[in-house]
């Protein structure tokens, strides 16, 4: 045969073969989903990096139903039931997919988020407990409601209407950087902060760097830009770190997240934290804890003022609980509020944070034979479509 037949017909036979195997052949080929999702992932690398996969993907169910196939060895599940089998602990893993989390390393170590390794998240949580038990959060506790008091006052302060969305983010902001690095980004007062920018710079494109690790190197854009932020993220975390370390030696430490995991020692293994891993979890915390926190304040905020009636009767009882509004009730007084008056006002009305079975839907993205994804909540009265 011609060789440069040879070289063309060889190409376009692997590509039939492929294609065939994707759409018919493959164990997955039964799952509905987008034609261009079966033939290549760099259909959902795109709508993430162009901030449209959560809008498309919710599309996506609406035409396909509760398993929708979005890549090559990747579907999603639009069902409560399928979170536990996904992120439960089981004995019938669905490990974390390597090339995903794999991208949100900044020096080489992995973070009780990122790790894949069931043993080393084992001794992870371990040393995270109690800097996460309610015993050690309340250690901070007159710090957040100094913060607290100070978003009560710009609140208060501010032309109104506010701009809830910004403030509210630079809290949490805030209060999980005081926790995480000894040292606040004081968002609240400055508005932004190097640090934090850097931080969001980074982990808005790394999980790319994962599924395409060449993207790292790319020298334009927000591939540059993440470049650029990923040393000076890890210079001034280790310095934080430098600096803790060395109150503690001299007895001068505040209480604090950084310090809780500078000094837990794993039971089990004896092992600590080494300080690569110390700059991942604390980076990763900042990351997580302020967009849950804020967002779930954010919704209560939206779903209260949605419904005068219960506004105005929460008001009430707030008011009647703690009838100063200078002074911030503690912790113990205010979850008492929390747990026998606001939960079951906020039960009144649908749409809410209530019961997730009869106002929220789900998705859970799982890869072969990985799991990676996230969840995500829907309200049925604002998104009638859910099912």
């Amino acid at each position: 045969m011609d060789r440069g037949l040879l070289l063309v017909t060889v190409p376009i036979a692997c590509l039939v073969l492929g294609i065939t195997y994707r759409f018919f052949l493959d164990p997955l080929a039964k799952y509905p989903g987008p034609a261009i999702a079966k033939l290549t992932g760099f259909y959902t690398m795109y709508l993430a990096v162009t901030g449209q996969k959560t809008y498309a993907t919710y599309d996506m169910h609406r035409k396909y139903g509760k398993v929708v196939r979005i890549g090559p060895n990747e579907l999603c599940f639009f069902d409560l039931d399928s979170i536990k089998d996904i992120y439960g602990q089981s004995t019938q893993l669905c490990t974390k997919a390597t090339a995903f989390y794999g991208g949100f390393t900044m020096t080489g170590a992995d973070s009780v988020f990122s790790t894949r390794d069931r043993a080393v998240h084992g001794r992870m949580r371990r040393l995270l407990s109690y800097g996460f038990s309610q015993q050690g959060v309340l250690q901070f506790e007159q710090d957040i409601r100094q913060m607290v008091g100070h978003y009560q006052g710009i609140v208060g302060s501010s032309p109104q209407p506010v701009d809830f969305y910004a403030l509210t983010q630079h809290l949490f902001l805030d209060i999980t950087s005081h926790l995480s690095f000894a040292k606040s980004f004081d968002t609240l007062t400055q508005g932004s902060n190097p640090g934090a920018e850097d931080i969001f710079t980074y982990f808005n494109i790394c999980p790319l760097f994962g599924e395409v690790p060449i993207a790292r190197y790319l020298p334009f854009g927000i591939f540059r830009a993440a470049k650029q932020a990923q040393p000076r993220i890890i210079s001034w975390a280790q310095s934080r770190i430098d600096e803790v370390r060395a109150e503690v030696r001299a007895g001068t430490a505040g209480h604090g997240l950084l310090r809780s995991m500078i000094e837990a020692e794993d039971s089990e293994t004896g092992q600590a934290f080494s300080d690569e891993e110390l700059i991942e979890n604390a980076v990763i915390f900042v990351l997580a804890g302020s967009a849950t926190s804020a967002t779930t304040v954010l919704y209560l905020l939206w779903a209260v003022a949605k419904h005068p009636a219960v506004e105005k009767r929460l008001l009430r009882e707030v008011r009647e609980a703690f009838p100063d509004p200078e002074v911030l009730p503690e912790y113990k007084d205010a979850s008492n509020l929390v747990s026998t008056i606001l939960w079951p006002d906020l039960a009144l009305f649908k749409g809410s944070i209530t019961n997730p079975h009869d106002s929220l839907t789900s998705i859970a993205c799982c890869k072969r034979p990985c799991a990676s994804g996230v969840l995500r909540t829907r309200s049925r009265r604002e998104y009638p479509q859910a099912k």
